[in-house]
């Protein structure tokens, strides 16, 4: 029973941990430029932000929940503004002695289940405060679109959505039957 119970948290570890991959990205996702409608000059990226800011997002740009919306120059400041605002609640608190303090459970000559239980019940609840952070630093985002932009955005998560369940559907293909 420990064990399932500890697989469980441990299945819970490894899904939080690409939720907070994949949310990460999202928050800083590029966006493509357009004319503001007040008819003022269009801008583009490069010039509205930093060069390692640029480096950055083009390495998160794949999975970006706000990509493809054209964002006006100010829904774009107003997101950098929010990710400033809140990068230390957003930043993980799973820090460098976390990680060691688990290899050393892993590494030592006999292995105290308990202990390493514990380390990650914090690892998961530094994670599921990030992704709380993140959540929020996203409805903050998601009140900045227009309609239109909303309804975008709802129609891309729904795609995405019925995406996952096609490759969840495939996956479930390959699970053993049942034992008899």
């Amino acid at each position: 029973m420990f064990v399932e119970t500890m697989m469980h948290k441990v299945n819970l570890l490894i899904m939080a941990s690409m939720l907070a991959l994949s949310t990460s990205s999202a928050l800083a996702a590029e966006t493509k430029s357009v004319e503001p409608a007040d008819g003022s000059q269009q801008f583009t990226r490069a010039a509205s932000i930093s060069g390692s800011d640029v480096l950055k997002d083009r390495m998160m740009q794949q999975r970006g929940m706000f990509e493809g919306l054209e964002l006006s120059a100010k829904q774009r400041q107003q997101m950098r503004d929010l990710i400033r605002q809140n990068y230390h609640d957003a930043m993980p608190k799973m820090y460098l002695d976390n990680v060691e303090a688990m290899h050393s459970l892993i590494i030592s000559d006999s292995f105290d289940e308990a202990a390493a239980f514990k380390q990650a019940e914090l690892i998961a609840q530094a994670q599921a405060e990030r992704q709380v952070a993140l959540a929020k630093v996203g409805h903050q985002f998601y009140s900045l679109l227009t309609p239109e932009q909303k309804d975008v955005f709802n129609q891309r998560h729904a795609e995405k959505v019925a995406r996952l369940q096609q490759k969840l559907d495939e996956m479930r293909k390959y699970e053993d039957p049942q034992p008899q």
